[in-house]
């Protein structure tokens, strides 16, 4: 039985009210000791990232509805950079908050090509008031933080002066 659960890093729930959350799909049951040596892995050998995966077990059953309630207040900064970005994104694009990026502490959001396949080029857009990672360039700034871009010549084709437009995106421009 689950006494407690942060739902913030499955839904996008940013509005107050009354909101009726059913979860769909698979979900990957994953022993605790097991997904943080993963990690511990992972630091040392990035090729073993997710390595915990031979490990688990996966269910297919859908869950009970839930209903939550909402109450006004500040939103976290990952939910107001969702809510520009994703309607804002060109035809058929996808968008994902990376919760737990790999690489650094602060945000991340990665936004997936139309008909993607799993070895292409992705963009990588992370907000912060530290120094860019390797591979990043800085695009802008918003909300104080500067807003750093990972991505290649292949998604500057499908998606060209993305740096510019997204650095527009979040500045409501």
């Amino acid at each position: 039985m689950i006494k407690e659960l942060d739902l913030t890093a499955q839904y996008l729930i940013s509005k107050p009210g009354r909101h009726a959350i059913r979860f769909q799909g698979w979900i990957r049951i994953v022993e605790k000791q097991r997904y943080e040596q993963s990690w511990k892995e992972t630091e040392k050998d990035p090729g073993k990232a997710w390595s915990y995966r031979r490990f688990e077990a996966t269910v297919g059953t859908p869950s009970n509805s839930v209903t939550v309630n909402v109450q006004p207040g500040p939103l976290p900064e990952k939910y107001v950079v969702a809510e520009k970005l994703l309607p804002a994104l060109p035809k058929e694009w996808e968008f994902a908050v990376n919760w737990v990026p790999p690489r650094t502490t602060d945000p991340e959001y990665t936004l997936f090509p139309p008909a993607r396949k799993k070895s292409d080029s992705v963009i990588v857009v992370r907000l912060s008031q530290g120094p860019p990672l390797k591979n990043e360039r800085r695009a802008g700034e918003w909300n104080g933080k500067n807003v750093y871009i990972r991505s290649s010549a292949a998604d500057e084709k499908a998606w060209p002066d993305h740096d510019r437009r997204l650095v527009e995106i979040l500045n409501g421009r």
